[in-house]
């Protein structure tokens, strides 16, 4: 019958067949056996495959949005300093608290910045930062071409230099190494091109990330400027220092700065925080949540598959009863069990890399936008590498001895009994139901648990689609139009082709309002200023009331259908 070539077997090697020979004999039985029940093992392949690819593409997102390091040297000791963890800061602080600070071995700024390039072929407004001296060589990371910013060229007259991110060079100038030493035509300005950055560098993983390009930012003149807060500053600890000394010695510095200009500086709070905590922001628990929820999907997968290996082994329980009779121990049944598991988690973690693989880039097509902006932090570190083929390796073994362990109880002992039950036409014992029963149970709990969690994440979505925005989105198109930098649209000009171009694409057919606004709605971006009501008493410093303004043409309100 079905098992009497693996019981001769077991007979050779009760009397003294080696381990390795005894594995590779039921290596080739496993495969045997798997062969001739395809319907069996399609099922559980495909199921562990689905379970093993989808923790696979979750765990690469959790490595490389919290667990890899910044790309930078030492980033450990990066950190950020904010007014209120978010906020930018004044020139004159940020030059307070550089030459004030102990605990610190660089600080630098950066300010956000836009330019218009001209010259070739289509205008395109870049986005871009300006960064102090030395911020580029706090972050430790050299340009894949030319250089970068040399001291002098943080003076005035003299910081007309531009670093190009790789995706700006591969993309607007075919990565042509010739182009450091070239000079760019940015807002009408000649800029020469220093260098080029690697592939994937990101100077602020958690602000203006589709930043494309980097210049001089000088600091002349701008020591008693406490008004325009324009700067997000970053700092590197020294050596030994700890995010606890860095804050006591910061509060201290900010505190003397409130006194000596309470005017500017009251009511403002200064925050050091770690730069990878930064750039992580909120995302860290929603994402380990998600990674425990597809671990639950993974349990339920082996549940299943352990539900029939354990049905398999019902039926295969004379053989073994058979074989135990010719001389095979029972570590050795336990051996060729365990062998049919691993092959199972072996192939199912193959086929899980390819969906993991599959899934990892869908992921990042849906939300990688066009402009290079993330809808996650971090987006270009996420990708299927060795430590996720490590962490597949694991669920690999942990899924084995999952799958492995329900057959395995019903192998472990009772063999006599297999041969009366079968001739009885028993189909089970109490033990063995009792089994499956309790692995039931348990696959009903988790998928209960799942579809709790199922529940309330669409119940969240539905309430989140159901929130207001404040305008009708049903039709809306939008687009970035901008003429900075450009002589021949200066004063009036400016005014008059901004006015051409709302009256050209009104009349176009299907549409059926167009205006223009500074900033799009829940766009991110925001200009701020103080509001003074007329009439009444100034309040006191640090208490004044800021709000969020926007600049529209007329036609604004009715385009984007808001209600007055």
């Amino acid at each position: 019958f079905g098992g009497m070539e693996q019981a001769k077997e077991e007979c050779r090697d009760a009397r003294g067949t080696g381990w390795v020979e005894s594995a590779l004999q039921d290596l080739r039985f496993s495969l045997r056996m798997l062969r001739k029940s395809p319907g069996f093992t399609i099922a559980a392949v495909g199921t562990l495959a689905l379970g093993i690819g989808a923790t696979a593409a979750l765990f690469s997102v959790v490595s490389g949005v919290l667990l890899k390091p910044l790309s930078y040297r030492d980033p450990d000791r990066l950190v950020t300093l904010l007014h209120d963890g978010d906020a930018s800061v004044s020139p004159a602080n940020f030059l307070d608290w550089k030459r004030q600070n102990h605990n610190f071995s660089a600080m630098g700024a950066a300010a956000g910045w836009s330019a218009s390039l001209t010259g070739w072929g289509r205008t395109e407004e870049i986005v871009g930062l300006q960064v102090t001296e030395g911020t580029m060589d706090m972050l430790g990371v050299a340009s894949l071409i030319g250089r970068g910013f040399a001291s002098d060229e943080f003076q005035p007259g003299k910081d007309r230099a531009v670093l190009l991110s790789y995706r700006l060079w591969q993309r607007r100038f075919g990565g042509d190494p010739g182009m450091v030493g070239r000079k760019l035509m940015l807002n009408g300005e000649p800029y020469t091109v220093t260098g080029i950055m690697p592939r994937g560098f990101q100077f602020t993983p958690f602000w203006i990330t589709e930043a494309e390009m980097w210049a001089p930012l000088t600091m002349s003149g701008q020591a008693a400027n406490r008004h325009t807060q324009v700067l997000r500053v970053m700092a590197q600890l020294k050596p030994g220092v700890s995010l606890e000394q860095a804050r006591s010695e910061m509060d201290t510095i900010w505190d003397e700065l409130m006194r000596q200009y309470p005017d500017t500086d009251s009511g403002k709070v200064v925050r050091v925080d770690s730069l990878k905590e930064k750039v992580v922001g909120n995302i860290r628990r929603p994402l380990l949540a998600l990674l425990g929820a597809v671990i639950f999907v993974l349990l339920i997968a082996c549940t299943n598959i352990a539900n029939l290996t354990l049905a398999r082994a019902t039926e295969r329980r004379k053989e073994m009863a058979i074989r135990a009779a010719m001389g095979a121990g029972r570590w050795r049944l336990l051996q060729q069990v365990f062998t049919e598991s691993i092959l199972l988690s072996v192939f199912g973690g193959l086929f899980g890399l390819l969906l993991a693989w599959w899934g990892v880039s869908g992921l990042q097509s849906l939300l990688q936008a066009d402009t290079g902006r993330a809808g996650l932090p971090r987006l270009q570190e996420v990708q299927l590498d060795g430590s996720v083929v490590a962490w597949v390796a694991a669920v690999v073994v942990v899924a084995a001895v999952l799958i492995g362990l329900a057959p395995a109880f019903r192998v472990g002992g009772g063999q006599d009994d297999a041969l009366k039950e079968s001739a009885r036409g028993s189909s089970g014992s109490g033990r063995g139901l009792r089994l499956r029963g309790a692995l039931i149970v348990s696959e009903l709990a988790i998928s209960l648990v799942l579809l709790a969690g199922a529940g309330l994440l669409i119940r969240s979505f539905v309430q989140l689609r159901g929130i207001p925005t404040g305008f009708d989105p049903h039709n809306l198109l939008t687009m970035t139009v901008s003429v900075a930098g450009q002589p021949q649209y200066a004063g009036a000009a400016r005014e008059g082709f901004y006015r051409q171009a709302v009256g050209n694409v009104a009349s176009l057919p299907g549409v059926h309002a167009a205006s223009m606004v500074s900033h799009l709605p829940i766009g991110g971006d925001t200009w701020g200023t103080d509001v003074y009501a007329e009439g009444q008493p100034l309040p006191p410093p640090g208490e004044e009331t800021n709000a969020h303004f926007r600049v529209s043409r007329p036609g604004y309100f009715s385009t984007m259908r808001i209600p007055i």
